[in-house]
């Protein structure tokens, strides 16, 4: 059966092991204590053979002066029965007395005498320590009944169960407890999280009175629902902005094929209107491409189709594709590249086209844009893309890459972009494991910089 209540895991090995640590001590001080109480019934039942050997040795042949001195100990021990036999194995003086409720002669006469000392169990499964030793051509049988300590033993085997059954119960009830209460932050966290919805991102778990083991749980949580938070907060945004950027060129359209139909027109005012709703249609159609690239870009298992780039190629020919727009504003395009590089064709050339196209679009005419790229010593690529535009004010550089987002500086020039361009360029960089940086001055330029990571031994987003 498995046990999937972590309280109740808890609970059962705090149980198991509170008892069989108690459990084994006791069993180990009762061991101690039997051993220790046969040994003292040896040493004591051995005093008793030494004093009748003794008096065999001071009274050789005085066998009343023996039988009076085991009748005085059969008097004071009743649970000790000596006896001496000659080498006829006739008895010549025995402890034995009817008064004194000593051993039974049945019983002392019914134990086996093969060694110098063993233990023997009568009827009534009665315990005798039995030792025999020999004295010139007497033979000394001594027995010793240990019923009192059988009591004892038994007395401590009885408070022993006892007392693991209580600690048992004891380590169950206090077990539980404890658990729960070593839990209690975890089911607090699991309220946090059941109370939590859209509208509640806010929350954040108080670390304070959690276990110094719970406080990183606390703090990966928090992070989370920091991160979840700032995604709500952007998919919000992206919707009001998708919302806003698909309004503007509807309309436009709407208007237009309203007032066409307003009344009746000529066939060149009709084209016209056509001609007109062209632009917005692939300002809608770039739109839709750009936020069906994001979606794919930000999937997993987005496989890149790398291969060894020539940087000064790759580069001219962005600007080759861009010179004829280049030249209507009379702007120079400068290449400054050398090396290769590990990336996909397609997405390298579709991140450096967004970045030139804004940065036509932001610089004014006589301008320049520089495309320079760099094979650093650690194997890394640095590609740099640079204008002499109206630049990027400092309060909108750290929400530039969001998407939909447009600088007020950058609608002044030619044309204005979806608020896309950069956030694709970001997200291509990603896919290559790389950074992008930028930096603005107002009204003297801006550069953007893509960071290629070196390589490692597959060749992967790397140079060579």
């Amino acid at each position: 059966m498995k046990l999937h209540s972590v309280s109740l895991r808890l609970t059962v090995w705090y149980a198991l092991l509170s008892t069989a640590l108690i459990a084994s001590v006791g069993y180990t001080m009762y061991w101690m204590l039997a051993d220790r109480l046969l040994r003292e019934d040896d040493t004591f039942l051995l005093s008793k053979v030494s004093e009748a050997r003794a008096v065999i040795v001071l009274h050789p042949g005085n066998y009343a002066a023996l039988q009076e001195e085991l009748q005085h100990e059969g008097e004071t021990f009743p649970d000790i029965r000596v006896r001496v036999l000659d080498e006829r194995n006739a008895i010549i003086a025995d402890t034995h007395n009817e008064e004194a409720q000593g051993i039974p002669s049945e019983t002392f006469d019914a134990m086996p005498w093969a060694a110098e000392k063993a233990d023997w169990y009568d009827h009534r499964q009665i315990r005798y320590r039995l030792m025999k030793q020999h004295s010139d051509k007497l033979t000394i049988h001594a027995a010793m009944r240990l019923a009192k300590e059988q009591s004892l033993l038994a007395f401590y085997r009885d408070m022993l169960l006892t007392g693991v059954i209580t600690v048992l119960l004891i380590a169950i009830a206090a077990g539980y407890a404890i658990a729960r209460y070593g839990l209690a932050p975890l089911y607090r966290l699991a309220a946090l999280v059941e109370g939590l919805g859209v509208r509640q991102l806010d929350q954040r778990v108080d670390e304070t009175d959690w276990p110094e083991e719970l406080r990183v749980l606390a703090d990966n949580f928090n992070r989370l629902l920091i991160r979840l938070d700032d995604a709500f907060s952007r998919m919000s945004r992206f919707s009001a902005d998708i919302a806003h950027e698909l309004r503007t060129p509807l309309q436009i359209l709407r208007s237009e094929a309203e007032m066409s139909l307003s009344r009746e027109r000529s066939p060149a005012e009709y084209r016209q209107c056509l001609e007109s709703g062209l632009d917005e249609y692939a300002r809608l159609s770039r739109m839709v491409d750009a936020l069906l690239f994001l979606a794919r870009a930000e999937q997993a298992d987005t496989a890149l189709d790398c291969k060894h780039l020539d940087l000064h190629a790759e580069l001219q020919s962005v600007c080759h594709f861009f010179q004829a727009m280049a030249d209507e504003q009379d702007m120079t395009l400068n290449v400054q590249a050398s090396g290769r590089l590990w990336a996909d064709q397609g997405l390298l050339r579709r991140a450096l086209a967004n970045l030139v196209d804004n940065a036509l679009r932001n610089t004014g005419k006589g301008g320049s844009v520089t495309l320079s790229a760099v094979v650093q010593q650690s194997g890394s690529v640095e590609v740099q893309v640079s204008d002499s535009g109206c630049g990027i004010a400092p309060e909108d550089l750290p929400h530039i890459t969001e998407r939909f987002y447009t600088a007020d500086r950058s609608r002044q020039r030619r044309g204005q972009g979806s608020g896309l361009g950069l956030a694709i360029v970001q997200s291509i960089m990603r896919l290559h494991g790389g950074t992008i940086a930028i930096a603005s001055i107002p009204d003297q330029g801006t550069e953007v910089l893509l960071h290629f990571p070196a390589c490692d031994t597959s060749g992967h987003h790397a140079a060579v």
